[in-house]
C-alpha cells in the first residue's frame, strides 16, 4: 500500500491513478497532517509514503521528520517541481527513498516507487 500526499488535486488524482494502474493500492491525503492521521491508524499496511514538499497546513518535510519519529523505518519519497540538489531537495536529504521531479511522467513514478520497494526485499 502507498500513501500518497499533495495539496494539488490534479497532482493527487494523476499519482492515485497512475499507481492503481500498475498494480498498487494507494491511500490518499491533501495535506501533511491527513497523511499522518491516515499513517498512525495504516503503519502496518503502508509500504512507502510519497509527500510533495511545498503544501500548506504541514509541509512534506515536516511530516517526513514527524512520520520518521513515529516510525523511524518509515520508507518516503519526495515529490517537488523544484531541483533536488537545491534546498529543497536537501530539506529531506539522503533520507528520502526517491526524488520526483515535476512535472511527473507515468515510467518515472513507477520507477521511483518500484526502487524503493524492490530494495525493503
Amino acid at each position: 500500500m502507498i500513501l500518497l500526499c499533495d495539496d494539488d488535486e490534479v497532482a493527487r488524482e494523476f499519482g492515485r491513478q497512475t499507481l492503481s494502474e500498475a498494480g498498487y493500492t494507494v491511500l490518499t491525503a491533501s495535506n501533511g497532517r491527513e497523511a499522518l492521521d491516515i499513517y498512525r491508524r495504516e503503519r502496518k499496511k503502508i509500504a512507502l509514503v510519497i509527500l510533495d514538499l511545498l503544501m500548506p497546513v504541514m509541509s512534506g518535510k515536516q511530516c517526513f521528520e514527524t512520520l520518521r519519529k513515529v516510525d523511524p523505518k518509515v520508507r518516503g519519497a519526495v515529490a517537488s517541481g523544484y531541483s533536488p540538489e537545491g534546498p529543497v531537495g536537501d530539506a529531506v536529504g539522503s533520507k528520502a527513498a526517491g526524488f520526483i521531479t515535476r512535472p511527473c511522467k507515468v515510467r518515472q513514478l513507477r520507477r521511483i516507487v518500484r526502487e524503493p520497494l524492490d530494495a525493503k526485499r
